[in-house]
């Protein structure tokens, strides 16, 4: 693994080990395609939570993206 920290690394694992089963829910890919977003946000009350998002959006779509980063990316 190419992150150096720990905590960093143990976040991106589960967010990758949230979406594979959320895919796991799909018996195909939508017509439109397929778009998730999963990460960790900080709550009102300072708390970490897990967001995990999926949906199938109004055009089609044929583009793949993966980026960790501290904000969703929902450009088109």
């Amino acid at each position: 693994s190419n992150i150096k920290s720990r905590v960093n690394r143990l976040s991106v694992l589960g967010a990758i080990t949230s979406t594979q089963n959320k895919l796991k829910l799909y018996n195909r890919v939508p017509t439109n395609g397929l778009v998730v977003y999963c990460g960790t946000v900080i709550t009102d009350e300072g708390k970490e939570r897990r967001v995990n998002m999926d949906f199938e959006p109004f055009k089609p779509i044929n583009t793949s993206l993966y980026l960790c980063d501290n904000r969703f990316h929902t450009e088109a």
